[in-house]
């Protein structure tokens, strides 16, 4: 009888479905089920749940490893900032823990002993630091203007960084870095998008594939845009240095640049353009 109590429950069901099913279904996304799409859902969600069925991270092609020299270009960005904000606050009164500190210099970049470029910067920078955590979060803002008419370029950058520090060891752990922004000729109508992410965990450096936009690549360039946000909204009430700061701030600059380049052996000279 229990058995036959059950089973005449789901006609009881069914009923129930018709009864509330609206006259008008919703169309399906344009797409959906075109076969080829179909076919590369279902083969994603299989694939997916495998690796969820064997307890295993599924790896991703946009997210490679570095070689030594994709480690010179792509992890020298974070060394500046990071310790340009170090000698920065060796000057009396700097501050851009949890605020926005401007300042802006011209600059000659020596890029080889035949060619001088001149470099036009304003440098936005703000840091968070979770010492309980230790952890230390990153922003700096670079628009730049870069050589002379016809050629001259500019730069529209944002760099963010992720980076675990133990503060009492004084010992570096992992960290990540994301940029985006926009170049090109001071000339063109549009300037060329940009993004990369970088970072360096469990002592082993890689980098995204800028041609793979798959779902790490999309999660990343997420996470810089909604720090950008997040960023310009403090650009409101920002500091800006005045011309004596500015100098004393860009002599920090040049040191900085000065210092890694020696560590890495990049040949990029910088020193002040109007001494």
């Amino acid at each position: 009888m229990k058995l036959r109590k059950l089973l005449m429950l789901f006609p009881a069901v069914l009923a129930l479905s018709a009864c509330g099913k609206r006259e008008t279904e919703p169309e399906a996304k344009s797409g959906v089920t075109d076969s080829a799409v179909m076919a590369e859902n279902f083969k994603k969600i299989g694939e997916d749940m495998a690796y969820i069925a064997a307890s295993k991270t599924k790896p991703t092609k946009s997210l490679q490893p570095m070689s030594e020299n994709d480690k010179k270009i792509e992890l020298v960005m974070p060394s500046v900032m990071t310790y340009l904000v170090g000698k920065l606050y060796e000057n009396e009164g700097f501050d851009c823990l949890d605020k926005v500190v401007k300042f802006s210099e011209v600059f000659d970049l020596k890029m080889s002993k035949d060619y001088t470029t001149v470099m036009d910067v304003a440098l936005s920078l703000m840091v968070n630091v979770d010492a309980e955590n230790n952890k230390i979060k990153f922003n700096g803002f670079q628009d730049s203007i870069q050589g002379e008419d016809p050629y001259q370029s500019i730069v529209k950058s944002h760099v963010y960084i992720e980076i675990d520090y133990n503060f009492e060891t004084k010992v570096l752990g992992d960290f990540k870095m994301w940029a985006k922004g926009s170049s090109g000729l001071a000339s063109s109508e549009k300037l060329n998008e940009s993004f990369s992410y970088s970072q360096y965990i469990d002592g082993v450096a890689k980098k995204i594939d800028m041609n793979t936009k798959d779902e790490e690549y999309l999660a990343r360039e997420a996470e810089i845009d909604a720090v950008i946000e997040s960023f310009n909204a403090k650009v409101a009430t920002q500091t800006v240095a005045d011309a004596t700061t500015a100098r004393k701030y860009g002599e920090g600059y040049i040191a900085t640049q000065n210092f890694v380049n020696e560590i890495v052996g990049q040949e990029l000279d910088m020193e002040f353009h109007n001494k």
